[in-house]
């Protein structure tokens, strides 16, 4: 049983390994320090390696304290996965914190080989400046989960927009993907403008334009004290596309008399959701602050998955 579970590999992750790769990328960060990663427009991050400690002398993070160049510390790739595994980018902070004391004396630093793969499973609409894009979702699968999005131009005008003005094809709004994501994550529908009154102006005297990479996922929500139950047909795993314990909204969701903060929530409940329920077709978690913490005392807080059911497929 444990053989064939093994060989059960969810078909998207196993194309997208296979079309798109890019070449391996090394960051280093020292102690004390946030290590941040990013993939390109319509690619996700997959972590090859990690490790938080030192394997090098003083050519790296150079300090006075280096008592050892052979420390590791035991949960760093699964760490550094939980944060940024299957994401177009992330941070993670280099310290005893985040990944326990490997070598007590000795100055450290984290370092991470990743990957960027193109995101297979997404749907794309596009934008031209001063247009709009209208995202909308069925019954079925009734909330947006936001992939990617990018305003500003990285194409010639002959493969998308044309127009007399466009001066550089490297151009993004910094601030595309979380003002798309404030707008449509987690809704049935949406609309979002291609304009700088939204995004800012990345590229002056250029032509621009917006992409929007989105699914219309499953949603499963629990009031706090609950258990959430999530489930697939038969054939089919679950693929956890993002997660939130806390509170965002007022009386409508979980209404409860003990309601005093709307902007609050959990850190890491992505990767506790996804540890629980990727690749099975069925899973359980407890809405709890002993399962997220407590990121808002004295709010009635919930849990509000969204996850995709995925045919799997065998592995040669």
């Amino acid at each position: 049983m444990a053989t064939m579970a093994r060989k059960l590999i969810l078909c998207c992750f196993f194309l997208s390994a296979s079309f798109g790769a890019s070449r391996a990328i090394v960051e280093r960060e020292c102690q004390g320090g946030t290590l941040s990663l990013e993939c390109p427009n319509g690619f996700l991050i997959s972590i090859n390696y990690a490790n938080y400690g030192r394997t090098a002398g003083k050519d790296i993070c150079p300090h006075r304290y280096i008592r050892t160049t052979r420390c590791f510390a035991r949960k760093s790739l699964k760490i550094v996965k939980e944060n940024c595994d299957g994401r177009p980018s992330c941070s993670v902070a280099a310290n005893n914190d985040v990944f326990g004391e490997p070598c007590f004396g000795t100055f450290k630093y984290l370092e991470v080989d990743y990957s960027c793969h193109r995101n297979p499973g997404c749907n794309r609409e596009q934008g031209c400046e001063g247009q709009d894009i209208n995202l909308q979702c069925p019954e079925e699968t009734p909330a947006i989960h936001i992939c990617n999005a990018m305003f500003g131009r990285q194409l010639p005008g002959s493969d998308l927009c044309p127009h007399p003005n466009i001066r550089t094809t490297n151009c993004a709004s910094p601030i595309s993907l979380n003002r798309v994501r404030s707008r449509c994550e987690g809704r049935s529908s949406c609309s979002v403008a291609a304009s700088r009154n939204v995004f800012g102006e990345p590229c002056y005297g250029t032509y621009k334009y917006l992409e929007i990479d989105y699914v219309c996922a499953r949603r499963g929500r629990m009031c706090e004290g609950g258990t959430l139950t999530l489930s697939c047909s038969s054939g089919q795993i679950i693929l956890v596309m993002d997660v939130f314990y806390g509170r965002k909204a007022g009386q409508e969701v979980c209404p409860n008399f003990h309601v005093f903060n709307q902007n609050c929530q959990a850190e890491n409940s992505v990767g506790k959701v996804e540890a629980a329920c990727n690749g099975k077709s069925s899973c359980s978690v407890d809405a709890s602050n002993s399962v997220f913490g407590d990121p808002c005392k004295g709010t009635q807080k919930y849990l509000d998955v969204l996850y995709e059911c995925k045919q799997y497929c065998l592995s040669s």
